[in-house]
This record gives C-alpha cells, structure tokens and sequence, in this order.
C-alpha cells in the first residue's frame, strides 16, 4: 500500500510541464533520458523558423514525458522587443474530460523557461 498514485488535476499537470521544461536530460540520475534541452534555440535569431522547430520539440516531448495529457497544438510566437517566445500548449485531459491549456515563456537573454503570468 506505499504506492504513489499520479495527480490529474490541471495544477499538478502544470506543474509536471514546467520541470520538464526546466529539466536538462541527463539532470535525473534515475531517469536520464527525461527533460526538454532547449538551449539549442537560446543563440538562434527569434524568427517563424526556430518558433515551429521549438514548438515541435515540445510537442514530441510531451507526447514522451507526460502520459497523463494529449498534447492538441503547441503554438510558439518570437516577441523579437522582448527576446523570448510566447508558447501556448493547447492539451486534452483525458482521465477528467477537459481540455485547457497553459502558457509560457521561453526568454533567450535570460536562458530561462517560466510559467507566464496569468491576467488579473
């Protein structure tokens, strides 16, 4: 009965998402294939080209990494004034029957992956 029991609530998933993306594979000892190594988009120009191959690598990894969600579209926009790309993961949640999605930011002068903040 020690058995740990996965969460499916929209948080918990959310959560999951944002150490993917901060995860460099080879970070986990036990689990050295899991993680998103962006850091091969950070130096390239923001531009339509590297936002669909960003968008792509999210997408399959989610597919990979997150069995608890169908990953639906994965939208990728370069904001060039503020050095980042705007992402929109568009998912289903099969286990509650919802779709939702989530937002984040992928800032290049920073090298750093957020959850973007939500609107007041």
């Amino acid at each position: 009965g020690a058995d740990i029991k996965a969460s499916f609530d929209k948080e918990a998933i959310s959560n999951a998402l944002t150490n993917l993306f901060n995860t460099l594979p080879g970070q986990r000892f036990l689990f050295p294939e899991y993680g998103l190594d962006l850091r091969q988009f950070l130096f390239l120009p923001i531009s339509i080209t590297t936002a669909e191959l960003i968008g792509r690598k999210i997408y399959n990894n989610i597919e990979i990494y997150e069995p608890r969600i169908t990953p639906k579209q994965v939208k990728v926009e370069g904001d060039e004034d503020n050095n980042q790309y705007n992402i929109t993961i568009i998912f289903e949640i099969p286990l509650l029957n919802i779709s939702t999605e989530e937002q984040f930011i992928l800032d290049t002068k920073k090298q750093s992956f957020i959850k973007a903040p939500q609107p007041k």
